[in-house]
């Protein structure tokens, strides 16, 4: 079994480039459009070690979610899904989206770290636990 062309599911559909497009073009009216929004708070070292939260209103007593991106491991950050933040802000849900380090240039339990960081920052922001 090739592992590689199993988990690269951007490689089995032509379309991914056009959605991957789409999907940035809408994340970045969402972002712009969000007067709710903190983006780029730094929760760790690096410069792609930082998040977005999206807050359904002025305050900050919501529930809040930790979306973590999609993207292979190896490629794409959390502003390509800030749109995604949609549909659970609309339910007075807020959501954090991490930004978190790539394979091969660190190693999976390096990014496996990153996440946790990012839920530990978050925690400590907020005094919340967090859905995910």
């Amino acid at each position: 079994m090739d592992l590689q062309a199993e988990y690269d599911n951007g490689a089995k559909v032509p379309e991914y480039p056009a959605i991957v497009a789409a999907w940035v073009r809408d994340a970045a009216s969402f972002r712009d459009g969000h007067p709710n929004a903190e983006l780029g708070l730094s929760y760790g070292p690096s410069p792609r070690q930082v998040i977005d939260v999206f807050w359904p209103g002025a305050g900050r007593d919501a529930k809040l979610a930790l979306f973590i991106h999609g993207g292979y491991w190896q490629r794409l950050d959390a502003s390509v899904f800030s749109h995604f933040a949609h549909g659970l802000l609309a339910h007075g849900v807020a959501v954090a989206l991490p930004t978190y380090d790539l394979c091969p240039q660190v190693s999976m339990a390096a990014l496996v770290e990153q996440v946790r960081a990012a839920a530990a920052f978050m925690h400590r922001r907020t005094g919340r636990k967090l859905l995910a």
